[in-house]
């Protein structure tokens, strides 16, 4: 497994150096006259407003943010003995779709049409990005015309590339992308045996989200398209849009589980709430797209994109709540994640023309999920291995608990017969209270009834007091089993108060003396007395 992902790791550099294209891909956006028009054009009818200078270019070059405009792009090409004009169609470029024509004797000649509304079947050429063959060019070396387009804004950053150059570098570039592909799989597979194998919820989610940016990355690079439906164009156009939804959805169940967040913040699990509720009806609207919604398709985006930067902000605020009980697994999440949201950032600036893609010429979120996998299942490996610790130190706890248990027994024979229970548990006239002694693990002797309330978690209790707070290893089961006190009542599957302390009982929460809050399920709710709710409700 370390080896592994120490490959893996090395495989993520080795994808800067295998995407550095520029020395042989030539960036022609400087070169080229940009015109937009809101209304369908076709070819020859934009060629005569072009040389009747009735459509004037717009400055931005490469990208033009979220839009419904219907963009041409016009090019020269010299060859050694003339100049050759071509024109380029991007019909609603957030749909991914384009044409290449060739001007010759002032008529449109069609080279070919691509796009993500056609079938991937009518390609000129078998490759998941937009590609055009420049066969006009040179009769000895066939040229290349590559669409660098990302994300479902209107850009278009151009390269001309030589082919064989073009085959060589891609060649190395798809090499890495299986392997990503084939590592993003192994992983699903580990964490999906990982969580069958511990039962625990936080590795079905990992799980689940892991399958998501597997399909996230395989639906937007082009390969689902190219290998698995070809020629679906409606579900090619539908997955584009719905992975990200349901990318939010794998995040925020994911996030809350690994954090706990349904233990004792009410707040932020109504958060996650909402933020799961937006992104099913962006999925919805996604899935049940008519001529009526898709006029609407800027403003879906739009909302996509500001829902996923809440879910971001969302998971900075759970950290923040969570960072003094779960500072470790805080740190790991912003590691891993660091990467991804600042992708999202970059994309969002992009995709609103405040930068240009062409500043970044490979994907950047190929590095970002790889930053992800590794760090995450390396955390998952450590949070197995400590698992298993756990649970040989529970053994050895219960053999030295079956101990000590017949140490108690002995003991108690002895307290009764010196009879000395009215002094211990009888009122304290000198304190004001009762005396409930307990004895810890370490040996030391605590007071039961100074104890506020009582926080299980990860197999260890956390004993409240005014003053400070006592950890102990044990359950909640172990804890008071052997304990016959009337005064402690459990309120959540984590937290058991101490009924003298309790100040007031609201919907879903308890306030104590020191107006402590704490959380208050519905299911130990109906436990409660009605004569408990007349005192402190």
């Amino acid at each position: 497994m370390k080896y592994f992902i120490l490959i893996l790791f090395q495989f993520s550099i080795l994808s800067l150096y295998s995407q550095d294209t520029n020395d042989h891909g030539v960036l022609i956006n400087d070169r080229t006259k940009v015109y937009k028009t809101f209304s369908r054009l076709s070819a020859s009818e934009v060629l005569e407003k072009l040389n009747n200078g009735e459509i004037k270019p717009v400055k931005s070059k490469a990208s033009q943010g979220l839009s419904n405009a219907y963009y041409w792009v016009s090019f020269q090409i010299n060859k050694k003995d003339k100049i050759e004009d071509y024109l380029l169609e991007l019909n609603s470029p957030h749909i991914d779709t384009a044409a290449l024509y060739y001007i010759k004797n002032g008529k449109t000649i069609l080279m070919a049409e691509i796009g993500d509304r056609i079938p991937f079947s009518k390609r000129p050429i078998f490759h998941p990005k937009l590609l055009f063959p420049l066969s006009n060019i040179d009769s000895v070396n066939q040229y290349l015309l590559l669409i660098d387009k990302q994300g479902g804004s209107a850009n278009f950053p151009l390269y001309i590339w030589e082919k064989n150059s073009f085959e060589y570098h891609n060649s190395r570039e798809m090499l890495l992308w299986y392997v990503f592909l084939g590592s993003l799989v192994f992983f699903t597979a580990i964490s999906i045996l990982l969580a069958f194998m511990f039962k625990k919820r936080v590795f079905y989610y990992y799980s689940f989200f892991v399958v998501i940016i597997l399909c996230y990355n395989f639906i937007t690079s082009g390969f689902s398209f190219a290998f698995f439906y070809p020629d679906n164009i409606w579900l090619n156009d539908q997955l584009r849009f719905l992975i990200l939804p349901v990318f939010g959805i794998s995040f925020i169940l994911f996030t809350k589980h690994y954090f706990e967040i349904n233990r004792g913040f009410p707040k932020i699990e109504n958060g996650s709430r909402l933020l799961i509720f937006v992104f099913i009806l962006l999925t919805y609207l996604g899935l049940f797209s008519n001529p009526y919604t898709l006029q609407f398709s800027i403003l879906l985006v739009s909302v996509l994109y500001f829902s996923l930067v809440l879910a971001s902000i969302w998971s900075f605020v759970a950290i923040y709540y969570v960072w003094e009980r779960l500072k470790n697994r805080a740190v790991l999440f912003l590691l891993a994640f660091s990467g991804n949201i600042m992708v999202l950032i970059f994309n969002i600036l992009t995709e609103y023309a405040f930068l240009e893609k062409s500043l970044i010429r490979f994907n950047p979120i190929f590095i970002a999920n790889i930053q992800e996998i590794v760090i995450m299942t390396i955390g998952m490996y450590l949070y197995m291995n400590r698992i298993n610790e756990e649970r040989r130190n529970l053994k050895i706890e219960k053999k030295e608990l079956r101990e000590t248990e017949i140490q108690l027994k002995v003991q108690i024979q002895k307290f009764f017969s010196q009879n000395t229970f009215a002094s211990s548990f009888l009122p304290n006239k000198e304190v004001g209270k009762l005396n409930y002694p307990y004895l810890l693990k370490d040996k030391t002797t605590i007071n039961l009834h100074d104890v506020l309330y009582v926080e299980s978690m990860d197999h260890y209790l956390t004993l409240y007091f005014m003053d400070r707070k006592v950890l102990e290893r044990k359950s909640i089961k172990e804890f008071f089993e052997p304990i016959d006190i009337e005064n402690f009542v459990q309120v959540h599957k984590s937290f058991v108060v101490n009924k003298d302390y309790i100040k007031n009982v609201e919907a879903n929460k308890i306030i104590l003396s020191n107006n402590q809050t704490v959380p208050l399920s519905r299911t130990y709710k109906a436990k409660f007395t009605e004569e408990s709710f007349k005192k402190y409700s």
